[in-house]
């Protein structure tokens, strides 16, 4: 019976694939492997049929998911685990997209909040806010853009704030930026990307 790895992956750093029957992942993470001569299947929902398909696959070798950066931030390790239980599953982390925007920025994150708008709308990031010392990692998504969260915070009568805005992190084609909400309000921004409010 094989083991199951919840493999992170960066553009900074391709890790090493175990041996493997079966890769899971995103379009992009897959193709960071494009000589692997197993099975591949994209990480999509439904994952119950995925899942099965996993399963079926561990009878002859071991299976690996592909997430970006640490698997266990916000990442697909804890449904994994949580499937196929803690002694079959062996999570290898990553650079997270919290720790590379920190490190951009060049300044100390152990004391930073996150907070995640990733399909879950604007209720408690005001709070969130308030209870941050100085620095806010903002989890983005398709409609909780930077300039959404710009306007948000305007409409809302926020001051005082900087914004950061990184889009491809990690990639050559990353950028990075530093804002006020009015001008962060004012354009739109490739994706992906996150957001640090200082």
């Amino acid at each position: 019976m094989g083991r199951v790895f919840v493999l992170g992956t960066s553009h900074l750093y391709v890790p090493r694939l175990p041996s493997a029957v079966m890769l899971v992942g995103s379009r992009g993470n897959l193709a960071l492997y494009p000589h692997f001569q197993g099975v591949k299947e994209l990480l999509k929902p439904p994952f119950g049929p995925l899942f099965r398909k996993v399963e079926e696959h561990l009878g002859q070798g071991n299976v690996v998911f592909l997430a970006t950066g640490d698997p266990l931030f916000y990442g697909v390790a804890q449904m994994v685990v949580k499937r196929f239980g803690p002694s079959r599953v062996e999570v290898v982390p990553n650079v997270s997209c919290m720790q590379l925007a920190f490190a951009r920025m060049g300044v100390s994150w152990q004391e930073a909040r996150h907070f995640s708008l990733h399909g879950r709308g604007w209720r408690g990031l005001l709070r969130a806010l308030t209870l941050t010392p100085r620095y806010l990692f903002l989890f983005t998504d398709p409609s909780r853009t930077p300039q959404a969260i710009a306007r948000y915070l305007l409409g809302a009568e926020v001051e005082g704030v900087k914004m950061w805005v990184f889009t491809s992190l990690g990639t050559p084609q990353e950028e990075v930026e530093v804002l006020t909400l009015e001008e962060g309000a004012s354009r739109a921004f490739k994706e992906p990307n996150s957001v640090v409010l200082e």
